[in-house]
C-alpha cells in the first residue's frame, strides 16, 4: 500500500495523470523500487485507505516538514475556494430506512466562483504557516458556506497542539460566530474588513485621526483600539 501511494504522489509530482493512467505510467514511464506494476484496483484501494487515515498521516506530514524546514506555527493563515466538476448530475444524498443522513451529496451545487452554476461543485479550505507551507487541506460539498468551515479548521487544528498562534483570513470568515471561535485560549486573529461597508467598527477606524505607517511599497496600517 505505501509503494502504491508513493508511487501515485510521485506521479502527481512529475507527470500529473488520472488515478486511471497512473497504473500505466507505474507500467510503462518509470522504476518505483518494490512496485513493477500496479492496476486501477489496486490504486482505488490506496486512496481509500489514505482517506481513512487523512488525519493522522496530514498531521505527520506536517510535522516532519516543520521539524526539517523549521517552520514556525504562531501565524496560520487561512482561505477557501470552490472548483466544478464536469459532470451533469449532483451527488445524491444517501438516508437510511430510519430517515437519517449517512452520506452528504459531495459534489453539489452551489454558489460558483467560477461562474459555472450550472455544474455541480466542491468546496476546498487550506491553511498554511506565514511561508506559504500548507498544514492541512479540507473538503466539503459544493453548497457549504464560507463561514462555518473556519470553525472547523480552527477546532480541527486545535488537536495538534501548535500552541498560541494568530489565525488570519479574508473578510469572507469574519461573522461573529468565527470570531468568538477564534479567541477561545486566548488566540488572536486578523479577519480583513470591508472598509466601506455598514461595519461600525471599520468606519470607526477610519474616521479616527492619525498617521499611517508604512510597512510595504503597497501597504500602510494604522492601530486604532475600538470596544469589543
Amino acid at each position: 500500500m505505501e509503494r502504491v501511494l508513493f508511487a501515485l504522489v510521485a506521479n502527481r509530482a512529475l507527470e500529473p495523470l488520472s488515478k486511471l493512467a497512473a497504473p500505466q505510467w507505474v507500467r510503462e514511464r518509470v522504476f518505483v523500487e518494490g512496485l513493477p506494476e500496479v492496476d486501477d484496483d489496486t490504486c482505488n484501494r490506496a486512496m481509500d485507505f489514505r482517506l481513512d487515515c487523512e488525519e493522522e498521516l496530514s498531521k505527520a506530514v506536517f510535522f516532519a516538514t516543520a521539524y526539517l524546514l523549521q517552520l514556525r506555527v504562531d501565524l496560520i493563515f487561512f482561505d477557501g475556494s470552490c472548483t466544478y466538476w464536469e459532470t451533469d448530475q449532483a451527488d445524491s444524498t444517501l438516508v437510511d430506512d430510519n430517515g437519517e443522513v449517512v452520506q452528504l451529496g459531495f459534489r453539489a451545487y452551489g454558489h460558483s466562483k467560477d461562474h459555472r452554476p450550472d455544474l455541480p461543485q466542491v468546496m476546498i479550505g487550506m491553511a498554511v504557516t506565514q511561508e506559504g507551507i500548507p498544514m492541512r487541506v479540507w473538503r466539503w460539498p459544493g453548497n457549504t458556506g464560507e463561514s462555518p468551515v473556519l470553525r472547523q479548521e480552527r477546532d480541527d487544528l486545535q488537536g495538534w497542539q501548535p500552541g498560541r498562534v494568530v489565525w488570519v483570513a479574508d473578510r469572507g470568515f469574519r461573522s461573529k460566530a468565527n470570531r468568538a471561535c477564534l479567541q477561545k485560549v486566548e488566540d488572536h486573529y486578523i479577519i480583513g474588513e470591508k472598509l466601506r461597508g455598514d461595519s461600525a467598527e471599520a468606519h470607526l477606524a477610519l474616521s479616527r485621526p492619525g498617521r499611517y505607517h508604512q510597512v510595504a511599497d503597497n501597504l500602510e496600517v494604522k492601530e486604532v483600539v475600538v470596544e469589543g
